[in-house]
């Protein structure tokens, strides 16, 4: 991500679903579908089990829910 958006890491926020959704053959298709609906109502899945972020990195995470105006 640093390599990608630089010094503006806290800028695009980053919701990972995983730790909800687990290790799964279709995960993909999981993914797909939690991106498509976070566009279509403007919420953010949470980032559960999220609990410390390296120093270095100053990532925009929220372990709850979020409203946000999802640009495509």
């Amino acid at each position: 991500l640093k390599d990608v958006f630089g010094d503006s890491l806290d800028n695009p926020a980053v919701a990972a679903t995983k730790a909800q959704t687990g290790v799964m053959n279709a995960g993909g298709c999981i993914d797909a579908a939690v991106a498509a609906l976070s566009i279509k109502h403007g919420k953010l899945p949470p980032s559960v089990n999220t609990t410390v972020l390296r120093d270095d990195q100053r990532l925009n995470v929220s372990r709850e829910a979020r409203d946000a105006e999802v640009k495509v």
